[in-house]
């Protein structure tokens, strides 16, 4: 059984070279001994547009029945024939348009992967973008809290210094009345002593 051969060369050398059957069993009509008998009939197909089958054999009856019914009815004319190349080169150009159409559409496929892998890696730089700037902004804020702490606690060491100071001077202060009032009290006590050594 033969598809797709539209002359008797074509139908004999698919015989003959038997493409897709490792063990050549299209060969044994053609070339096996003992069949000299053949019996073809062609025909057309639906999807290889046409089929020829033959048949070998040592002897046959040539013999028909009573009512004169044609062996094989439907087998079509010439004419018919002869247009299923036009129609293959017609159902090919289909299959073609097909096969653009399918590219087209796996090629607009592709382009809205790639849309969506564009819009996906921009949305992901984006929120990168917002965590390094809040990041950022933290930094700053802690920064400004520990400036505001600095020069609280330098403000607060400056005040103790201050405070410590005044202390200091006033220390010095009572130290100084102290001692110019026990040299007052000494003065008086020996001026005391005297006066009352003067009487005596």
């Amino acid at each position: 059984m033969d598809f797709g051969g539209f002359t008797s060369e074509q139908v004999v050398i698919n015989f003959l070279v038997c493409d897709g059957d490792p063990d050549r069993t299209q060969r044994e009509p053609l070339l096996g001994k003992g069949l000299n008998k053949v019996g073809v009939a062609f025909g057309k197909h639906n999807i290889y547009s046409t089929v020829c089958v033959l048949v070998s054999c040592t002897e046959f009856n040539n013999t028909r029945d009573a009512d004169d019914t044609p062996i094989f009815p439907d087998v079509p004319d010439i004419e018919e024939i002869q247009k299923e190349p036009e129609r293959k080169k017609e159902y090919e150009r289909q299959k073609e348009m097909e096969r653009k159409e399918l590219e087209k559409q796996r090629e607009m496929e592709k382009e809205r992967e790639k849309y969506v892998e564009e819009e996906k890696r921009k949305k992901e730089e984006k929120k990168k973008e917002e965590e390094k700037k809040k990041e950022e902004e933290k930094k700053k804020q802690d920064e400004k809290k520990k400036n505001k702490k600095r020069k609280e606690q330098k403000k607060k060491e400056k005040k103790e210094k201050k405070l410590k100071k005044r202390w200091v001077i006033l220390v010095l202060m009572l130290q100084l009345i102290l001692s110019n009032y026990l040299k007052a009290n000494s003065l008086l006590l020996q001026l005391f002593l005297k006066t009352n050594y003067l009487k005596v």
